[in-house]
């Protein structure tokens, strides 16, 4: 990922956002405006600082945009890579409950963006981790693009991977211990 100025990332995504033809778009950009979309860190990831939610969302849309192998609709990729994560803002967390899928769906709705069932899916379950995920993945390449984007730019990979190897060892270890007749 190329590291852009907050103001780069901010112009590209007000840009982008703006080619999308649906309605409701100038309610959203209003809302993505004057919300701290583009000061927001993103906690947790390596995108911490000012700006860092609106960099993680730019890598998302240049990873989905890269390894959209299906061809999947350029709006689509937009509104998931962009709206994702919108229940992180202080706006939302303040105007919503839920978790933050659920909230960035409802400043969605709010908004008057209508979305398709993929869309709505990806968003709501693009958080990695959860078992009946790889399933809804097979059944809507949407969904699996983000949350693939979403990992790649969180390095989530990285992390679950290290998680399996290490609870595949300790398991493997307990049926060693097991068999072996020790206590």
């Amino acid at each position: 990922m190329n590291h852009f100025t907050v103001m780069d990332i901010r112009s590209q995504i007000l840009s982008l956002l703006g080619s999308v033809k649906r309605p409701g778009m100038d309610a959203l950009l209003a809302f993505v405006e004057s919300s701290n979309y583009f000061t927001v860190n993103c906690n947790g990831h390596h995108f911490i600082g000012k700006g860092g939610m609106a960099e993680h969302s730019m890598e998302v849309y240049t990873f989905m945009k890269e390894h959209n192998v299906a061809g999947l609709p350029e709006e689509s990729l937009i509104l998931c890579a962009f709206t994702h994560d919108l229940g992180k803002t202080a706006e939302a967390r303040n105007s919503f409950g839920g978790r933050h899928d659920q909230r960035s769906l409802s400043v969605l709705r709010k908004c008057g963006v209508p979305l398709s069932e993929a869309e709505q899916t990806a968003i709501l379950n693009h958080e990695p981790g959860w078992a009946y995920r790889a399933m809804k993945a097979a059944t809507c390449p949407l969904y699996a693009l983000l949350v693939a984007a979403d990992c790649h730019s969180t390095g989530t990979w990285k992390r679950e991977h290290a998680d399996a190897v290490a609870e595949r060892k300790a398991r493997r270890a307990a049926r060693h211990h097991r068999s072996s007749g020790r206590a």
